[in-house]
């Protein structure tokens, strides 16, 4: 019964972590979204004022 109970707890450890991280996930996505279509939006003004992808300086 002991190493049953060894694997229960060894369980719900591994399934608390993969639960925190998938939680967290998402999160991380929301934060990274807008960081995203910001770069997008860059990339497509470079294009239109023909600079391609060498960085636009002030």
């Amino acid at each position: 019964m002991k190493k049953l109970q060894r694997v229960m707890v060894a369980l719900r450890e591994s399934e608390r972590w993969f639960r925190a991280i998938f939680n967290q996930t998402f999160g991380f996505i929301r934060l990274i979204e807008p960081i995203e279509i910001l770069m997008k939006g860059n990339r497509a003004i470079r294009c239109l004022v023909n600079h391609g992808n060498q960085p636009v300086h002030n």
